[in-house]
């Protein structure tokens, strides 16, 4: 069974709360005879869904980094690299984001798109 974590079903509850709120208040508009509002607020549903597809794109390009880095032999757990400012060893890697444990003791939590891009990272020594 697929089970959202607390965060997640607490942003999805919010999106559908505020999306239903539109549509609701579209519809008493034009009950009201204020067709002119409700296509006003009917604009403002569509550029809320522009916005989750914009959304949706970071998610889709951070998954697909993802796929690539867990393909790719110099990016394991364990391995110390180096990405823009950020240096460690890998901690985790998701879908969606690598954590590196810096010297320092903090865990950075970068996108995977951010690391395989043009400027890529360094592999500094690979774990044993």
């Amino acid at each position: 069974m697929f089970r959202l974590n607390h965060a997640m079903r607490e942003l999805l509850t919010s999106l559908a709360s505020v999306f239903l709120w539109v549509l609701f208040a579209a519809e008493i508009a034009t009950l009201l005879g204020l067709s002119n509002l409700a296509i006003a607020i009917s604009g403002s549903a569509v550029a809320f869904g522009f916005a989750i597809a914009s959304g949706a794109s970071a998610l889709a390009s951070d998954v697909i980094a993802g796929l690539s880095l867990a393909k790719d032999r110099d990016f394991e757990v364990g391995f110390r690299i180096k990405v823009g400012d950020v240096e460690g060893i890998i901690q985790g890697i998701d879908v969606r984001k690598v954590r590196i444990l810096s010297d320092n003791g903090l865990i950075n939590v970068v996108p995977n798109s951010k690391i395989d891009n043009a400027n890529g990272w360094t592999v500094i020594e690979r774990k044993k």
